[in-house]
């Protein structure tokens, strides 16, 4: 018998190589800089599958959640200087060329492969970072409605009915 709970789903995790936001400061009288962000969201999404399609609409679609890059260097870093840096590691760490990086698993295993792989992601950017002391860290969103761990748990409640 086919057992859904075992069904093996596709999540992705999304860098977003281009951020949007940044500071801008004047450097000089009349010359502005745009500067990185203190923190850089990285959404976690799963794709749609018919067999939890109901569920996949009524919980915001394929937004699972995000996590919050924290950026000790934001007072310094140049915002060209962030996004080379975030496609040096998008390519390091084989994200697509949009910017996400895929994981299958049962909905039990997703969650623990999302937190590893930002584990490592840490890891290599504070190898990348030039500076002693200084440590670049993630946290989950703390506005958001449901946490992560939560929206994996609903979604395998839904899987086991």
């Amino acid at each position: 018998m086919y057992n859904i709970y075992n069904k093996i789903m596709k999540a992705f995790l999304n860098i977003k190589t281009e951020p949007g936001v940044c500071r801008r400061r004047e450097s000089k009288p009349g010359y502005f800089v745009d500067y990185a962000y203190n923190t850089h969201q990285v959404c976690i999404g799963i794709e749609y599958e018919k067999d939890y399609g109901k569920w996949y609409m009524d919980n915001s679609a394929w937004f699972m959640g995000s996590f919050f890059i924290q950026n000790p260097f934001y007072k310094t870093m140049i915002l060209k200087d962030f996004k080379k840096l975030l496609g040096k590691i998008a390519l390091k760490l084989d994200f697509d060329k949009e910017g996400k990086k895929y994981f299958k698993g049962n909905c039990e295993e997703l969650m623990g492969k999302i937190t590893k792989f930002m584990d490592r992601l840490m890891d290599v950017l504070n190898v990348h970072s030039d500076v002693q002391g200084e440590k670049w860290s993630y946290k989950e969103c703390p506005y958001a409605s449901h946490k992560l761990k939560e929206k994996f748990k609903s979604l395998d409640n839904f899987m086991k009915k």
